[in-house]
């Protein structure tokens, strides 16, 4: 009996990437955006501990260098709290939170909420050039219906110049 390779990855358990990015709802949940807003980044503070152990002081310091100015723990840690609604994250500290972690998962929520997807530029012209075949597409079944109507109309054109 022969073994298998587990060192060779196995074609089949494939996935492909994912092209827009955000977080699911089981990370975002139901209720109030504010609320929304807070789990998003409490949960990309967790994940940037996690993977590149960086405590919230420390994002809070990247921060308020990003930003030339002063951002503390205590601020970030208002960020992602409930029980403070009025310290909710200014829009500039949400984009230098975004640009010191790498935690792009954080622009998807309100696209998401209005139907839209952030991708990554790599992803653009795949979608522009499918958005262009799915337009011919149209623009060909659009002639096949109009070549079936002018064929339709020439044969009773036809058929009346003929009774005369």
């Amino acid at each position: 009996m022969t073994r298998r390779d587990l060192l060779t990855p196995d074609l089949f358990d494939w996935q492909p990437p994912e092209p827009s990015v955000g977080y699911s709802e089981d990370v975002t949940g139901k209720g109030t955006l504010d609320l929304r807003i807070a789990r998003i980044l409490s949960r990309a503070l967790e994940e940037v501990r996690d993977e590149r152990g960086l405590s919230r002081g420390e994002v809070a310091s990247k921060i308020g260098d990003y930003l030339d100015r002063v951002i503390t723990k205590q601020a970030v840690d208002d960020w992602t709290s409930a029980a403070k609604p009025d310290r909710r994250i200014r829009l500039d500290e949400f984009a230098a939170l975004i640009a010191v972690t790498g935690k792009y998962e954080l622009l998807g929520l309100l696209p998401e909420m209005f139907g839209f997807a952030v991708v990554s530029d790599r992803y653009c012209e795949i979608i522009r050039n499918h958005e262009m075949n799915e337009q011919r597409k149209k623009i060909a079944d659009y002639q096949m219906q109009l070549d079936a109507q002018i064929a339709a109309s020439d044969a009773r054109l036809r058929g009346k110049g003929g009774r005369r």
